[in-house]
């Protein structure tokens, strides 16, 4: 009865550091629905990078975009979700978002000059915010 216990108790140990590897081996994933969904991706795509092994399938990349979404961004996605592309579902569903979701051109022009204010930040923060406002635009005169 004693062999049976410790053989019950090593097959129980076993198993528990089988699900702590896998568990320390999934991305951690933030959930999807801020103001930068580019950032987001960043984020997600270096977790993906990070997780043992690293995760390189589109499906399951995929996944878990999806079980990070919000209610409302799911809904907004709901053609993308219900009808994946066949061969690059991430592809297309990191596309949709971007365009779904990220200010357009003139969106952030209208945003910038509509007056942004320093309030609690400090001006290089302002700065910043208003360079990425304008990040990768071009301009008429720009040459």
């Amino acid at each position: 009865m004693e062999n049976t216990s410790a053989e019950q108790i090593k097959a129980e140990t076993k198993t528990e550091v089988q699900q702590q590897i896998v568990a320390a081996s999934r991305p951690l994933i933030p959930p999807c629905g801020g103001t930068r969904p580019d950032v987001w991706f960043a984020i997600v795509e270096a977790n993906f990078n990070l997780a043992n092994p690293k995760i390189i399938r589109e499906e399951t990349k995929y996944s878990y975009v999806l079980s990070a979404l919000t209610p409302d961004l799911a809904n907004e996605l709901a053609d993308v979700m219900i009808d994946p592309h066949p061969t690059e579902p991430y592809t297309k569903l990191k596309a949709a978002i971007l365009k779904r979701t990220c200010l357009s051109e003139t969106q952030k022009i209208k945003q910038l000059l509509s007056g942004q204010e320093l309030g609690n930040k400090k001006p290089t923060q302002l700065l910043r915010q208003m360079r990425s406002l304008v990040a990768n635009t071009t301009y008429v005169n720009e040459q």
